[in-house]
């Protein structure tokens, strides 16, 4: 399953550091999905992603980090970290609707209606 969530096209000096990236098959992840960093542990994964590797035919799906949506930003150089901490709300709100246009998926802990319960699944 980890195979699918690789990008080989991505440069090397981009590749997340927040986790061991041999340990999980250069899959591209969020770290705090995660349970562990530093071994192969269960990671938590939305219903439709989970369906998705999990399916008769595994496929990747279609809006996951690997899919050009990873940005690298423990990568990205002190001054513009410092930057994004210091940001109030509103400047992060305008750098993103710069980039966005459309809200895809609403995340939520609770399941409730609209929204997506995450779920660990050892992979």
């Amino acid at each position: 399953m980890l195979t699918l969530l690789t990008n080989p096209t991505l440069p090397v000096h981009t590749l997340p550091e927040l986790y061991d990236l041999v340990i999980y098959c250069d899959a591209i992840l969020y770290p705090k999905g995660t349970e562990s960093t530093t071994s192969l542990a269960p990671i938590s994964l939305c219903m439709h992603c989970c369906s998705a590797l999990l399916a008769k035919k595994p496929h990747q799906p279609k809006n996951l980090l690997v899919n050009f949506q990873y940005y690298g930003c423990e990568r990205l150089d002190m001054p513009t970290l410092q930057a994004f901490d210091s940001a109030s709300p509103f400047d992060l709100t305008l750098i993103s609707r710069a980039c966005v246009s459309t809200v895809t998926f609403y995340y939520n802990s609770c399941g409730s209606r609209g929204g997506y319960s995450p779920v660990a699944v050892w992979v």
